[in-house]
């Protein structure tokens, strides 16, 4: 008997290393072993729907495992931003956004998230700058020839906007450093924003330049500006504000992947360094600028100064024109 317990309890001894070691091959198993849900902050058929697929396709391709993409519009982004915040932060619920995540704080009050401290950035892979359109049955030509239309028409010029986005307060730091004052008229898509423009219901918005190509093409809009300090590569006829004297107005135009904070390092490293890859393939990038869009690949470092300096901008635009979250 005593012979038995001794032989058992060797047993045992011996056979103790096996359930942690299988556990752990189990835990350090590669990365990715299972299907990446990529939640959309926006409807499918924007630029930014356009970039997540764009960057989905890429990630299934290199990484072996399917990438499901997931529109989750609404509530100013909310809505995506909590379904990735409830997932482990594991790498595989990934957020597709545009720089206006940086700016929530401002126009929302009673956030039960941190997007700076919530969320970490995979990378900002494209800057997504926005033009200057007018309506095409306007006078104006140039820039300078519309700052005066509405000089002499002061409020009688509408602008478009999305509502309580960095839109509006774009529009409004123009307005100051123009001398001019239009009336904001609020709209729920961009859609129906280009809509009010080719109508002359709205007479000046800013947008997306793939957005608004058709109205563009047919004469129902014209382009006036590069939105910041570069034009575009799909446009380069197009004159930079900061050309024309307006270097101050600007946007979180930007298209990122990001993640839940906690997530390990080396998978955040190993989604960048993927999606940097597929961001230097020619077809990729062709795909990027058509968009109007330019490819800028941050490293996830670069990516969280960016975001934390949009933040801080945007944070001091809404205090100098007195704007309170609600």
């Amino acid at each position: 008997m005593h012979r038995h317990r001794i032989a058992l309890l060797l047993a045992l001894m011996v056979g103790a290393p096996a359930l942690p070691a299988s556990l752990a091959r189990a835990a350090d198993a590669p990365y990715p072993s299972k299907p990446i849900r990529l939640v959309v902050t926006l409807a499918p058929g924007g630029p930014l729907d356009l970039f997540a697929r764009l960057i989905g396709k890429g990630l299934q391709s290199r990484l072996g495992q399917p990438v499901v993409v997931e529109n989750k519009p609404g509530a100013a982004s909310r809505i995506a931003i909590e379904a990735v915040l409830q997932a482990p932060p594991d790498g595989y619920s990934l957020l597709a956004a545009g720089g206006s995540i940086t700016t929530l704080p401002v126009f929302v009050k009673g956030l039960n998230f941190d997007v700076m401290r919530d969320l970490t950035p995979v990378t900002i892979a494209a800057d997504a700058q926005q033009i200057v359109l007018i309506n095409g049955t306007l006078p104006a030509k140039t820039l300078a020839e519309f700052v005066a239309y509405a000089k002499a028409n002061p409020r009688k010029a509408n602008y478009g906007s999305l509502g309580k986005t960095p839109i509006m307060l774009a529009v409004e730091a123009f307005q100051r450093m123009a001398g001019i004052q239009m009336t904001e008229v609020p709209y729920k898509s961009s859609a129906e924003l280009l809509t009010a423009l080719s109508r002359n219901d709205v007479q000046f918005v800013l947008t997306a330049y793939e957005l608004a190509a058709p109205q563009i093409a047919s004469g129902a809009a014209r382009a006036l500006a590069a939105v910041g300090n570069l034009r575009l590569k799909a446009a380069p006829g197009l004159p930079a504000l900061s050309e024309l004297g307006y270097g101050g107005v600007r946007l979180p135009g930007w298209y990122a992947i990001v993640t839940r904070a906690g997530t390990p390092k080396a998978v955040i490293d190993a989604l960048y360094a993927e999606i940097a890859k597929d961001l230097q393939q020619p077809d990729t990038v062709s795909k990027i600028e058509a968009m109007g869009s330019r490819v800028i690949a941050l490293t996830p470092e670069q990516s969280r100064e960016r975001m934390a300096a949009e933040a801080q901008y945007w944070t001091a635009i809404a205090r100098e024109v007195n704007l309170q979250p609600e």
